[in-house]
């Protein structure tokens, strides 16, 4: 009996492992409008689970992740192994307006078993994103035609964050780390932005005064072509950010003061689908010959060989070279026709269409033909059609004739091939050849060229025609390296321009705070601190780490403690031109100094 009832209660405990449970966790109560907030629907043990399904409100724009998350979880204690499986559903809500609303009803059914989300209430706020994030899409050049090769650009406009209490400004890479990745929908831009993420590369950002007001722009670009006329979907565009509310003071493994962020909200910025209109290209004028070229080209063509008998082929190469700003896309671009109708009944033309072969900003076809008469004495020209967008009109190029000579082929009769056939091998002339012993030397004399040294020696002109193309190579590698780590890193470009930037505050320092804190600034983009964070203390105390003997550190605190004492008291702040030398030599020995950046900053916390 007592056997028995371990056996009910193992069954029991496995069956309650194994029941189907169904969770609706909200992540958040407090949306703001046009900032999605997640559901995740968490089935245990799902075997058959189907997407959830959501009711129509009128409140919010629902979107169900078609692809689950499944999480398997296994577990084995003293011999008894138990296991749950997870299948997690994620579901965007996008409030519409700011109010109080109840979440629709989120219905799960799995094989007979319905469940419905619990009722619940979330508030939502105006984000008023326009005061401190903008979307725009332009494109160069505006209004594109059909067909015609741009260069499209999105700016990301963000307002960057200004603690008034701290002095504290975030610089446009600590601003990027707060965008949200996964409220993200790039549009059209996704392969740009795939191609960034994958080169560990970010879009840089440029400091900009729009209308009165300081923004941080952030621009992508990437070639496109328009292939229909009127509006062009871009796709889905919306940028969302973490943007800070607040700033904290902390404290370091060491007790130094440290600022993070203590409060963020979520912004997000939107952009219309179709908020560029391409123009479509005019009827009239149209040439008969245009395959659809936009831009402005170049024609050039080439026939080989120019004498040959009637029948045999002539290789015509018809070159199209791109001389359109930007550069057209020559992949897609059609080729001239070269057909019975443009050569006339002269030539015997394949009609299997061309593929042509594209080699920078020159794409070449490559058409065999064959004479048909011995009275044809020129290819005639190949003409080209492209409509030109600067222009607005149509332009067509015709190759110059090319001349050849075509010669009659050579024909064997049949009475020459009976002839051949009956005629007695005895009669046919033949050559004897004749053995002779001793080889080469038997059939020819050696001569001052044969006896020649034909071995490849390596003289200094060969050595520097191999060696000089690795080393530019080389060169051309590094520099290359450098440009890209200088596009990512814009700590290391503040770093890099501290010293000129110092020496210019220190030129234009109208008094003696003024100078302490140019030589404060110095050391936070020489260590990778925000600026304004760097106190007298831990200017002093980060000298003497790089380097700094006593005597310098001393100096400069000795100066520091002068331009802090004037901030509260100007009388006792002393001649500010006496100081701005002392300022200046304090730079130059602070330049000499072996700084080591750091890889953190202000936002080390703020994940």
């Amino acid at each position: 009996m007592t056997r028995l009832v371990a056996i009910l209660a193992l069954l029991l405990t496995t069956l309650a492992a194994r029941a189907q449970t169904v969770e609706f966790r909200m992540q958040e109560r407090d949306g703001w409008v046009g900032s999605p907030m997640v559901m995740e629907v968490d089935v245990q043990n799902a075997a058959d689970a189907n997407a959830p399904e959501v009711a129509a409100t009128p409140d919010f724009d629902v979107r169900v992740d078609p692809s689950p998350r499944r999480m398997e979880w296994r577990q084995s204690i003293n011999g008894r192994n138990t296991s749950r499986s997870s299948l997690i559903w994620r579901i965007e809500f996008t409030p519409k307006r700011e109010g109080k609303f109840p979440l629709p009803e989120v219905v799960l059914r799995s094989g007979s078993r319905t469940w419905r989300n619990p009722p619940q209430e979330v508030s939502v706020t105006s984000s008023t994103s326009n005061d401190t994030l903008r979307l725009e899409v332009t494109t160069d050049p505006p209004n594109p035609w059909v067909g015609q090769s741009v260069k499209l650009s999105l700016r990301i406009l963000v307002r960057p964050f200004t603690s008034a209490q701290h002095g504290v400004t975030l610089d446009e890479s600590q601003m990027w780390r707060l965008h949200d990745d996964a409220g993200c929908s790039w549009g059209i831009l996704q392969p740009r932005i795939r191609e960034l993420a994958q080169s560990n590369r970010r879009p840089a950002g440029t400091e900009q005064v729009i209308d009165g007001k300081s923004w941080i722009v952030y621009e992508i670009e990437t070639p496109f072509t328009p292939d229909r006329a009127g509006p062009v979907s871009l796709g889905e565009l919306r940028v969302a950010w973490r943007y800070p509310t607040s700033l904290t003071v902390g404290r370091d493994f060491f007790g130094s003061p440290e600022l993070s962020l203590s409060g963020v909200r979520p912004v997000t910025a939107t952009l219309a689908e179709r908020s560029i209109v391409a123009r479509a290209l005019p009827e009239n004028g149209r040439p008969a010959s245009f395959r659809g070229a936009v831009g402005q080209f170049e024609l050039r063509v080439a026939a080989k060989p120019t004498q040959v008998a009637m029948g045999d082929p002539i290789t015509l190469s018809i070159s199209i070279i791109d001389r359109s700003r930007g550069g057209e896309e020559l992949k897609t671009l059609q080729p001239p026709p070269v057909d019975a109708d443009a050569l006339g009944d002269a030539f015997r033309v394949p009609s299997d269409p061309l593929a042509g072969t594209v080699d920078g900003a020159m794409k070449t076809f490559t058409q065999t033909i064959r004479p048909t008469t011995t009275t044809v004495t020129q290819i005639p020209p190949i003409e080209f059609s492209w409509f030109d967008p600067a222009k607005g009109e149509y332009e067509t190029a015709r190759s110059q004739p090319i001349d050849i000579r075509v010669s009659p082929s050579e024909r064997l009769t049949s009475d020459r091939i009976e002839s051949v056939a009956t005629t007695p091998a005895a009669s046919r002339q033949t050559a004897s050849l004749t053995e002779v012993d001793g080889g080469l030397v038997a059939n020819i004399a050696p001569t001052a060229a044969l006896l020649r040294d034909g071995r490849l020696t390596l003289g200094a002109g060969t050595m520097l025609v191999f060696g000089v193309p690795p080393i530019l190579a080389a060169i051309a590698l590094l520099v290359r390296r450098r440009q890209d780590r200088m596009q990512g890193d814009a700590g290391l470009v503040r770093a890099l321009r501290a010293d000129r930037a110092a020496r210019e505050a220190l030129q234009q320092a109208a008094d003696l705070p003024a100078l302490c804190a140019a030589l404060c600034e110095f050391i936070a983009a020489r260590t990778s601190r925000a600026s304004g964070t760097v106190t007298r203390a831990q200017a002093v105390d980060l000298a003497g780490q790089s380097g700094a003997d006593d005597a310098l550190c001393t100096t400069l605190d000795q100066l520091l403690a002068s331009g802090e004492r004037a901030a509260f008291a100007p009388a006792r702040g002393g001649d500010a031109s006496t100081a701005r030398v002392q300022a200046v030599a304090l730079l130059q020995a602070l330049v000499r100094l072996d700084w080591k950046r750091r890889a953190v900053d202000v936002l080390e916390d703020a994940a």
